[in-house]
């Protein structure tokens, strides 16, 4: 349950996020905490802020700066209705526009819903251009594959991985990997729970705090990892993806699926103290035992 403070009296808003609402010109009048997963670093946070000009306000304050302003220069550059509006962005803290609907994590997955959801990704996936950048550009992976193969260590030197499945996932990742790979916009951290189906029935991604120019394998291979489906959903989600541009290397697959679940297991185990970690380490074994 989100927690709800009353915005009289002592305002539970921290002075960054007070200074960028009063720059707005707007009154908070209840704050609601809508952090999803608490980050160790206690200086970050999300709000949904009710203002008494009569709607809802989205308030994010960033823990990195830095990499907070390449995701919203990349915003505003970008032409996308699907994405809330950015109404300020200042030192640490990001205000936008408050998506009023339904997770698409609460609802039934309808085919006009995969369908939407497959057609958003594809859309940003697609962007030709964006501050004076051409896309999509040809990237060598040596330096995804290198990063995966020291995260490998760091989870196998904390034993969340046995030796064994050590040797045999950076095999794997070694077989799999292709030299080269088209980058372009990219969400990483593509899922139901940060689509929002608005009273239209329209869909929206709302959390868009990692957008950045990357691997548009890797994106796709983090969906399919924060989004668990069934298999022929997933193929038809896939499918409906790739319908208007270039298709996926199925070749490469398996390393761009173990690159994206090792980068969630060992976030987990830096940055959460080890806090969920069994779910990345499940689907990390699933992949190894599908490839024996």
């Amino acid at each position: 349950m989100p927690l709800v403070r009353r915005a009289h009296g002592h305002s539970p808003l921290g002075d960054e996020e007070a200074g960028a609402l009063r720059a707005l010109g707007v009154t908070p009048l209840e704050i609601h905490e809508v952090t999803a997963l608490p980050s160790v670093a206690a200086t970050r946070r999300t709000l949904r802020v009710v203002v008494a000009e009569g709607y809802s306000l989205k308030v994010r304050r960033y823990s990195r700066p830095a990499r907070a302003r390449v995701a919203v220069a990349l915003r505003r550059g970008l032409s996308n209705d699907r994405l809330p509006g950015i109404l300020l962005f200042t030192g640490r803290v990001l205000v936008e526009e408050w998506i009023e609907g339904v997770s698409l994590a609460h609802l039934p997955l309808s085919e006009g819903r995969l369908q939407q959801a497959a057609d958003l990704l594809d859309g940003l996936h697609a962007t030709r251009e964006v501050g004076g950048q051409s896309l999509p550009v040809s990237r060598r992976v040596r330096p995804l594959l290198r990063r995966a193969e020291r995260q490998l260590a760091r989870l196998a030197a904390a034993a969340a991985v046995t030796e064994a499945e050590r040797r045999r996932i950076a095999r794997a990742l070694a077989d799999f990997a292709p030299e080269h790979a088209l980058a372009g916009v990219t969400h990483d951290d593509f899922c139901a729970e940060n689509l929002v189906e608005d009273r239209s029935g329209r869909l929206f991604a709302v959390d868009n705090e990692h957008m950045r120019i990357g691997f548009l394998e890797f994106d796709l291979a983090r969906a399919w990892y924060r989004w668990p489906m069934p298999g022929e959903t997933w193929q038809r989600f896939r499918e409906r993806y790739g319908a208007r541009h270039w298709p996926a290397d199925r070749e490469t697959a398996p390393f761009w699926r173990l690159t994206a679940v090792l980068c969630s297991a060992y976030l987990r185990l830096v940055r959460l103290h080890g806090a969920g970690i069994e779910v990345p380490l499940g689907r990390l074994r699933e992949l190894i035992g599908s490839l024996a």
